[in-house]
């Protein structure tokens, strides 16, 4: 009976303190854009959903990609969901082109829309910075002809375009000091793929992160992720040797397994 009226007691007092905390917190600034936007959720959504669902089989990559950025309006802050769409143009559309310059315009269009997110939601910035520079890193490695129009126009190597991406990653979250840690940056990219189910782009980026391993400083730990991320490869090309129960006990492989249980179809069915 004591230890009930204790806990009791301390239930009480934090929810007090709960309150207190929420009463003394400023209040969250809210723009007419969002309020615009809650307003037109519920009326918008299940025509956008519906539109998604059938133009999943009968239109072009780059047509999913624009009706999926007018869903990404009402929620400017889906990160996985934003990331997805671009992917479409980045990957399947680009993939499809007829010429090298309509697959350059097409992966470019994708860095495009990844920027425009940046603007409406500056806190990923770092998630859609390591995608974009998976997708100029794996499309360039993928088509010779893609990566010599990219640096015609460019200037720059597809390599160099996408370091420069995840520097302004790294700049984006100072914690992440050390320039070698550019490529373990590319993780979150891997995660973000999990998480929407997309495995193909999952092993992509796990392969464009493989082959900048090589230069980091730390050489055991380069080691030891080139051997996760082999593992983790194999085990979602269906390779029967590789098990969830050996992936958990690499403790490198936490978030990822963590992102792959949470994982969603290819066209997610709604918002993280």
């Amino acid at each position: 009976m004591n230890r009930w009226l204790g806990n009791a007691a301390l239930l009480s007092a934090a929810a007090a303190l709960y309150a207190l905390a929420v009463w003394l917190r400023p209040p969250a600034t809210v723009t007419p854009a969002d309020h615009a936007r809650a307003l037109a959720r519920p009326f918008a959504l299940p025509f956008l959903w519906r539109g998604l669902a059938d133009g999943r089989h009968e239109e072009s990559p780059e047509a999913l990609a624009a009706r999926g950025e007018q869903l990404l309006a009402l929620f400017p802050g889906w990160v996985d969901g934003h990331t997805l769409f671009a992917s479409h143009l980045a990957f399947a559309a680009s993939t499809k082109a007829a010429s090298p310059e309509v697959a350059t315009d097409r992966l470019t269009a994708a860095l495009a829309m990844l920027e425009r997110a940046i603007v409406t939601h500056p806190a990923g910035a770092v998630d859609y910075l390591t995608a974009m520079a998976s997708f100029v890193d794996i499309r360039g490695a993928q088509d010779p002809r893609l990566a010599a129009v990219l640096a015609a126009r460019s200037g720059r190597s597809p390599t160099a375009i996408a370091d420069a991406y995840l520097a302004r990653a790294e700049a984006a979250k100072p914690s992440l000091n050390l320039s070698d840690q550019r490529t373990y940056l590319l993780t979150r990219a891997i995660e973000s793929a999990l998480r929407s189910g997309d495995r193909e782009r999952a092993m992509e980026t796990a392969a464009a992160m493989r082959r900048r391993l090589p230069t980091a400083a730390n050489r055991p730990l380069a080691e030891r992720w080139d051997r996760a991320l082999d593992s983790l490869s194999r085990y979602l090309r269906g390779d029967p040797d590789i098990t969830l129960t050996m992936l958990a006990d690499d403790p490198l492989l936490t978030d990822m397994l963590a992102a792959l249980q949470d994982s969603q179809p290819p066209t997610p069915r709604g918002p993280r």
